[in-house]
């Protein structure tokens, strides 16, 4: 088969694919705020379960004609340091109800509130990567070469902090 015949394929398959997501996403949508009733919430879940199944049908789609690989050691650490960024939001958002007990509702951000939640579980998911003994020396080099010069100094102060090997 020519090179050319093999990329239209691929092509092919992937506005396949995009078909079908889109019309999963429609269905769905309707499915959950015609008949459902679900409203704003029903379309949050229509995109959360579209987002899903695409993901699992782009997979198996993909994976019949490339070898795919993962590094199971990555994935098993970002999910454990994932964990601990929405422990730290689920308990930030805790401790504001308690000191301001009106009526917030529970995971209900004000904008205002958002960089707070972001830096706890920015320094949650970086701590917990820490803990993990997940930085190796490649990702502090890798780190310094797309820092300006002048912020080398991050890359050194990173490299002292987590204790790349």
């Amino acid at each position: 088969m020519s090179p050319i015949l093999l990329t239209l394929e691929r092509t092919m398959i992937a506005s396949v694919l995009s078909v079908i997501s889109v019309a999963l996403s429609l269905f769905f949508a309707y499915l959950m705020v015609v008949p459902l009733n679900l409203g704003m919430i029903g379309a949050a879940w229509a995109r959360t379960l579209t987002s899903i199944l695409s993901f699992l049908l782009t997979f198996y789609v993909v994976s019949r004609h490339v070898r795919l690989s993962f590094d199971k050691q990555a994935l098993w650490k970002s999910s454990v340091a994932s964990a601990f960024l929405v422990a730290a939001i689920i308990g930030l958002d805790m401790i504001r109800m308690l000191l301001s007990p009106s009526s917030y509702q529970f995971l209900v951000i004000r904008l205002h509130l958002l960089p707070f939640y972001v830096l706890a579980g920015g320094l949650a998911y970086f701590s917990a990567l820490v803990m993990l003994k997940t930085f190796t020396k490649r990702d502090i080099e890798i780190f310094e070469e797309y820092l300006p010069n002048r912020l080398g100094w991050l890359a050194e102060w990173l490299n002292r902090f987590v204790k790349a090997k």
